[in-house]
């Protein structure tokens, strides 16, 4: 769970209330490829982008499938929050050469 804060210049960013869960490790290549479901309670995911030298493509759903040039991208070296239900999962495309390392660590 998790409360939208300010920062001093007016960003918005979530103010994490929980712990972490199980974290999925995608090594992403030319291959979209999914997490492992969300569990039961999971409604937010912590999403790290690293040890790779392009950004990633993803998409959330049931069966999801990130599509180069038309999912949206989360840059290398970035952290961002995602809302997610329980059973979800997250799928990964860096069709651009390379293995991009990300990580999805629930939120309980």
């Amino acid at each position: 769970m998790s409360i939208n804060q300010r920062d001093g210049y007016g960003w918005q960013y979530p103010d994490i209330v929980g712990r972490f869960g199980t974290t999925h490790a995608i090594y992403s290549t030319n291959t979209s490829l999914q997490t492992g479901a969300f569990a039961t309670g999971t409604t937010l995911v912590r999403v790290a982008v690293s040890g790779g030298d392009l950004h990633v493509y993803f998409a959330i759903g049931t069966d999801p499938v990130a599509v180069d040039d038309t999912s949206p991208i989360i840059p290398m070296g970035k952290v961002e929050f995602f809302a997610v239900q329980p059973g979800e999962k997250m799928a990964f495309l860096q069709p651009h050469g390379g293995t991009t390392m990300v990580t999805v660590t629930e939120i309980l």
